[in-house]
């Protein structure tokens, strides 16, 4: 797994690139018709909530003490893991 620097780079560089592909689908939504872009629009706002909430973590992972950390970053990895399943469900829809 790597050192804790390690390991929140490479978690800060995953969100940056979820955070470039909901951009992505942002634009993308905007050509679409107003019924779909309003799903587009909710999907996508959920998907935000997530990223903003696995960023709270990771910045409480980095602020964590050596003892914590063995603790914290099994949850982290958990709440990462099913981040990670809803950008795959919302891939298949927006790509």
């Amino acid at each position: 797994m790597g050192t804790r620097q390690e390991r929140t780079a490479q978690l800060k560089a995953q969100l940056d690139s979820w955070n470039a592909e909901l951009d992505r689908w942002q634009a993308k939504a905007q050509e679409s018709t107003a019924a779909a872009r309003l799903q587009y629009d909710e999907q996508i706002a959920a998907l935000r909530t997530q990223v903003d909430q696995a960023a709270g973590k990771i910045t409480t992972l980095q602020a964590s003490g050596d003892d914590a950390w063995e603790t914290m970053h099994q949850g982290v990895d958990d709440a990462w893991s099913s981040l990670r399943t809803a950008f795959h469900r919302a891939k298949s829809q927006f790509d």
